[in-house]
């Protein structure tokens, strides 16, 4: 079955080095490049979808109900586009910022309070900041008059410790620490990598898809091609790693996709060929 996830991808190619490298990286954790995390590695959002219902009251009846969507021709004597950063109608900007509090960002809503005939402002309750991503009125279909409105609320989400990461091929780690990019061991070329996980993450899991992908991962890159590594592809003389091995050979690199690296703290060459290369977390 065909799901398309490379359509809707969920995750970023890093380079990734297996590399025992300041301690950091023992058990299931893993080193992430501070500089890799600022521009970006690792970022995602939270989508939470939220509906107000305008009409119900305590008995259940819409026309008995105590608030109602506000009139856009009407004056309030309100400028809620420069006060608050809602629309005439009460309804939030697609792309408000929402933050808890008691001033415009804090605001969420607004709606005509027909008991005291005066707006009513909805405060956003979560601690955690966001922006509105849509807002939808939306109808009962047995009953026109009961009115209900729908939104989608976007969190932004940036890794913070603690958080697991994980390859395509379950090789899980957690993120033990932000490592700053000039302390990180980089190759001769200059290239820091953006994960550091420990090479004993493999012999107990037995991932070595990951390992053909990071081989396959870096001689796509070199050509600017996609590579396909699904299980059971045919390979010439049914050697995987000897077929992307002499990839990389024509590109000048080692033929296991081995690097020699240098230290980022010392600034001394590792006297260990190091295994570097682009896998999909």
């Amino acid at each position: 079955m065909d799901y398309d996830f490379n359509l809707c991808p969920s995750g970023t190619n890093a380079v990734v080095a297996v590399i025992s490298y300041t301690g950091y990286d023992m058990e299931d954790a893993m080193i992430i490049n501070k500089g890799a995390y600022e521009r970006g590695f690792g970022h995602g959002c939270v989508y939470k979808s939220y509906v107000r219902d305008l009409n119900a009251d305590s008995t259940g009846s819409a026309s008995r109900s105590k608030y109602k969507l506000l009139n856009k021709k009407k004056d309030y004597g309100v400028d809620f586009e420069k006060k608050y950063g809602l629309d005439r109608d009460g309804l939030p900007y697609i792309g408000k910022e929402l933050k808890a509090g008691n001033d415009a960002a804090g605001t969420e809503q607004c709606v005509f309070d027909k008991v005291t005939q005066q707006p009513k402002f909805n405060k956003f309750k979560d601690t955690e900041s966001a922006r509105v991503e849509s807002v939808r009125v939306m109808s009962d279909d047995k009953d026109e008059a009961r009115v209900s409105i729908g939104y989608t609320i976007r969190y932004p989400r940036n890794p913070v410790i603690g958080d697991k990461f994980s390859s395509r091929h379950g090789q899980k780690g957690v993120l033990s620490v932000l490592w700053p990019q000039e302390d990180m061991p980089f190759t001769e070329s200059g290239i820091t990598p953006d994960v550091l996980i420990n090479p004993h993450a493999f012999p107990s899991r037995m991932t070595i898809g990951m390992l053909i992908e990071s081989l396959a991962g870096k001689g796509g890159a070199l050509n600017g091609e996609f590579i396909d590594v699904t299980p059971f592809e045919k390979y010439e003389d049914d050697d995987v790693v000897d077929f992307y091995g002499k990839e990389l050979l024509k590109h000048g690199y080692n033929y296991y996709g081995n690097e020699v690296m240098y230290s980022g703290i010392q600034g001394e060459m590792m006297k260990v060929d190091i295994y570097l290369g682009l896998v999909y977390y």
